[in-house]
């Protein structure tokens, strides 16, 4: 794509008799979740909302996204939270005040889990 970019960049301004110049910078890694850490936040959420209720094949997208700066570093997993309609960073985007419980719940249940899971203790969450 980054090669293209600058083919279609160069034959345009061409064709107007120009020139161009493409810089092209890649200022953000990709997004990649850590599959063990996605299927641990997978089934916590799906002890809230039910298996049925978990998207667990959600389809790759492109784009920025700052915590994939985190994930080069720790392992992890970036999620959604049932927020549906547009995207963020789109201007018809309207958030959803109603489902900030359920991401704190989910958020809180995985944290204890895991914290439970690497002192030694059981799975539950209670």
């Amino acid at each position: 794509m980054e090669k293209r970019i600058g083919e279609i960049s160069a034959s345009i301004a061409a064709g107007l008799g120009c020139t161009a110049e493409t810089d092209y910078g890649r200022f953000y890694p990709p997004c990649i979740n850590t599959p063990e850490q996605a299927a641990f936040m997978a089934d916590v959420a799906a002890g809230f909302v039910g298996e049925e209720n978990v998207d667990r094949n959600y389809p790759r997208m492109a784009g920025g996204e700052d915590f994939a700066f985190m994930l080069e570093k720790v392992p992890g997993a970036y999620i959604r939270i049932g927020q549906g309609g547009a995207s963020a960073h789109n201007p018809y985007f309207d958030f959803n005040d109603e489902i900030l419980p359920l991401a704190a719940s989910v958020m809180a249940a995985t944290a204890e889990k895991r914290l439970r899971k690497l002192n030694g203790g059981g799975d539950s969450v209670n």
